[in-house]
């Protein structure tokens, strides 16, 4: 008696199996771990965990430009 449905068109061949699940499985946690480490959201995701840690802090994504990396190179080359 045939099975029905999608896996009873399929060959036997091409039909998904438990070692496809945990390659597809490893592949997708190796991709969310690439994305996250290519991000670097901690400080984010700190500030929405536990909330602001000063007055000066609003919390929420930084603006625009906002990264700092000016600020620290502009107090690196002050003349003294």
């Amino acid at each position: 008696m045939p099975r029905g449905g999608l896996v009873g068109i399929l060959p036997p061949q091409l039909r998904f199996s438990a070692g496809d699940a945990k390659a597809a499985a490893m592949w997708g946690a190796t991709a969310a771990v690439g994305a996250i480490w290519l991000v670097q959201p901690f400080d984010y995701i700190r500030t929405i965990i536990k909330g602001p840690t000063s007055a000066g802090e609003e919390g929420g994504a930084p603006s625009a430009g906002g990264t700092g990396l000016q600020e620290k190179s502009d107090a690196a080359n002050v003349d003294s």
